[in-house]
């Protein structure tokens, strides 16, 4: 491991890039940690628009330099390749400009890891930390692309930056898993995302729990981006079946995106009972719709290759067990700790709805769970832990 702590007396720089602001939180327990306790100047840069909203960022945050890039509406479409494409140019030029002894970069876009891959092959003593918070191309929704050009392309830029990784983070083990042919014996470590609570949060969450009361009928709850890689068939399926049962079954939503629509539309041409409401930022509301649900909604597509979702933490963190189709980590954490049900996709059977139906898991236990698994502070214990490991050897 390369030794930048005692080459030489001037000041360390560490820069942190990520297109999107959304993931700061995950990554600023290092920056505070390298600042705070190594003495690093840090730079962190992100793009100027908002991945989820499709809008410019108006609520930046301080500490953080943001780079302009063009708007895109489709998540697949050619004018979100060029806002990524811009970026990693840009980049790269505040990347020559600083000249960080530590890169964090956070992938996708699969073409930033080319970009610091660049800068630190003509500069070998930069510790070089990576990233992968999603599979890419891997979980593109869409079967038969991975002989295309452009497929086996995105792969490359991935790759050649994982083998030139000094450690490799990942959001989940199905995705060391993933990998493990490219990262071989490379020192990697999986961070599971955290959710942090505000003390008016969590007495909001107390306060509904305790006042909930299984009723005959379910109420199942959606939080999140409404996409492409949801998977609206099971989520009608699960309800239409339900209601065979002679159960009475509800779904209230939380969220926005490009499949807003066709869900809704198909919930209501199945005769599903739904209330939409929106995007909902102020957590004590979200707080309030979900805490007197049943089961939060964890279902998508088959190609999606993900271990753990943010929404799934969401769910935990106001007690609710969840409804999941997701391979790898969440589906072992579901099977071992009692907090959901798992059911495989397009084969939702007789005896899972029999298990939902039978509300036999207990909030309490979710919320335990959520503590030991999801917490701030062990997030902040686990980085700690991380740079010591890469800094100190």
């Amino acid at each position: 491991m390369k030794d930048i702590l005692n080459n030489s007396n001037k000041r360390k720089k560490a820069l942190f890039v990520s297109y999107s602001h959304g993931w700061n939180k995950r990554y600023q327990p290092f920056i505070n940690a390298l600042k705070d306790n190594y003495g690093f100047k840090t730079l962190n840069i992100v793009s100027d628009f908002n991945h989820a909203t499709k809008k410019r960022v108006k609520n930046r945050l301080p500490g953080i330099s943001y780079i302009h890039v063009p708007k895109y509406k489709k998540n697949l479409s050619i004018m979100r390749i060029m806002s990524l494409i811009i970026f990693a140019i840009k980049s790269m030029t505040v990347i020559k400009h600083f000249r960080p002894d530590l890169i964090y970069v956070v992938l996708p876009p699969n073409i930033l890891g080319r970009v610091c891959t660049k800068y630190i092959r003509k500069h070998s003593n930069t510790i070089f930390i990576v990233d992968i918070i999603d599979l890419w191309p891997e979980s593109l929704p869409i079967k038969g692309y991975d002989n295309f050009f452009a497929y086996k392309l995105w792969k490359k830029m991935r790759d050649d930056c994982l083998k030139n990784a000094d450690y490799v983070l990942t959001e989940c083990n199905l995705y060391i898993k993933t990998l493990n042919h490219i990262l071989g014996r490379k020192k990697t470590d999986t961070l599971y995302l955290y959710k942090k609570q505000a003390e008016s949060e969590k007495t909001v969450i107390r306060e509904s729990s305790i006042s909930y009361k299984c009723s005959p009928s379910i109420r199942l709850a959606y939080l999140g981006s409404i996409n492409h890689i949801i998977s609206i068939n099971d989520i009608v399926s699960i309800m239409q079946k339900i209601k065979k049962m002679n159960i009475d079954v509800s779904i209230d939503i939380i969220g926005d995106g490009e499949k807003r629509d066709e869900f809704l539309n198909r919930l209501k041409k199945a005769g599903c009972k739904y209330t939409y409401h929106g995007i909902v930022y102020e957590q004590n509301k979200i707080a309030k719709i979900l805490c007197v649900c049943d089961y939060g909604i964890n279902l998508m597509t088959e190609q999606v290759v993900v271990g753990l979702t943010m929404k799934s933490i969401d769910y935990f963190s106001f007690g609710l067990p969840i409804i999941n189709n997701i391979k790898g980590d969440t589906w072992e954490l579901v099977q071992k700790n009692d907090i959901g049900f798992n059911v495989t996709s397009g084969r939702i059977s007789q005896q899972d709805i029999e298990h939902i139906c039978s509300r036999t898991l207990k909030k309490s236990s979710v919320f335990d769970f959520f503590d030991l698994m999801f917490s701030e502070k062990g997030y902040y214990q686990k980085v700690n832990s991380i740079l010591i490991s890469i800094l100190r050897t």
